[in-house]
């Protein structure tokens, strides 16, 4: 892949994720205090590394000009690992406002 084509599949799934967070996850979170990610980085220490390993390892494909198939997992992974974090952080918000 170019890295033209890189870059668009990047912001694809940005938006994607963008997406699926304003109509699954913003009503909800400003209902609470807090950020997410320090949640995360707190109670589910495995997700959030999952997290930044994944987003550190698109940083690290993309700085070395590594365009192909383990780049479009990589990015894959680092939204599909942010939207559960903010899946599980309005969850255990929900629950402990019951």
């Amino acid at each position: 892949m170019s890295i033209e084509a890189c870059a668009a599949f990047f912001k694809a799934k940005g938006d994607q994720a963008q997406a699926v967070f304003a109509e699954r996850f913003a009503p909800a979170l400003r209902r609470v205090d807090g950020s997410a990610l320090e949640w995360a980085a707190r109670q589910d220490d495995e997700l959030y590394r999952k997290y930044r390993a994944s987003g550190e390892q698109v940083n690290e494909l993309w700085a070395n000009g590594v365009f192909d198939e383990e780049f479009k997992r990589q990015v894959l992974e680092y939204f599909r690992a942010l939207l559960e974090v903010f899946r599980r952080y309005v969850a255990a918000n929900e629950k402990a406002n019951l």
